[in-house]
């Protein structure tokens, strides 16, 4: 009873260390490790936006035991290189106000949990222990699969990511396998984002489906393992999911999820109801 006993433990914990080695390779969160993003909040006429555009330089500093929550602390510190605003801007939605100097990460088992700072979607620390927080991403990324689902997850599936595909479409970088993923964060907004094995997020969209309301996210540089390297990604798309994308002039923002651009606002519509992503 002992030894069945003493390795079914030794089978955890190695279980346990496979998951986080995968989670390293996939999301490495080493002390130095830094990323540069340009990042936009665009809204209004969607052919021609106002635009609040900032750079910010995450860095993370340490990552430490964290057993309370049987993981993995990260912290990460976060600078405002740079920040430009169209005409008129009311000075209370300055966004990069969100952007906290300090923020953290939690690593348990194959996930990788956002606890606060701009990037922070729905977790919260105290709910940790709880298992009341869905992860914001679970590795590895594979087609199919999907994460989030919470035992109180409402019908409308908030938070629940889905891989959309697996280098299919034109906005990673080369040589590097790039994953897109999605999820549905509240009525008529949707969340996108792009992730590069061994690099982590290299681009996001946070998109309203209805009024222009539309965050952006791209990588510029990354310093991984003390290999500095730079990008230049073409500016990733959101896919048509309702008619309502493709009447007017809408059609020429969406793509198809591909990344293919529309022909037309007929073409969109044809698209839109032979697609369903949930």
């Amino acid at each position: 009873m002992w030894r069945y006993g003493a390795l079914t433990i030794l089978a955890a914990i190695a279980a346990g260390a496979f998951a986080e080695d995968v989670t390293a390779s996939w999301y490495p969160l080493h002390a130095g490790d830094t990323w540069v993003y340009r990042k936009e909040f665009r809204y209004g006429d969607m052919a021609h936006p106002s635009a609040e555009r900032w750079t910010t330089e995450d860095t993370i500093v340490s990552a430490v035991a964290a057993p309370q929550w049987n993981g993995t602390l990260v912290t990460r510190r976060t600078k405002v290189l740079d920040h430009a605003v169209p005409p008129h801007f009311i000075v209370e939605n300055d966004s990069t106000k969100r952007e906290l100097p300090e923020s953290h990460l939690l690593v348990r088992g194959n996930c990788v949990y956002v606890l606060d700072g701009s990037d922070a979607q729905a977790a919260r620390a105290r709910d940790l222990t709880k298992d009341l927080v869905p992860a914001d991403f679970c590795f590895p990324l594979t087609p199919g699969s999907t994460w989030g689902q919470m035992s109180h997850t409402s019908p409308a599936k908030e938070y629940v990511w889905f891989v959309r595909g697996v280098n299919a479409d034109p906005f990673g970088p080369g040589g590097v396998r790039t994953v897109h993923v999605s999820a549905h964060q509240s009525s008529g907004t949707e969340m996108d984002r792009w992730f590069a094995e061994g690099i982590g997020v290299v681009q996001e969209i946070i998109e309203h489906h209805g009024t222009h309301d539309e965050q952006r996210r791209q990588l510029l540089r990354s310093t991984i393992g003390g290999r500095t390297r730079n990008y230049d990604l073409p500016p990733a798309r959101a896919v048509a999911l309702f008619d309502a994308d493709c009447e007017g002039g809408r059609w020429r923002h969406f793509a198809r999820a591909d990344g293919k651009v529309f022909a037309s606002s007929r073409e969109c519509l044809g698209f839109v109801k032979k697609t369903t992503l949930r």
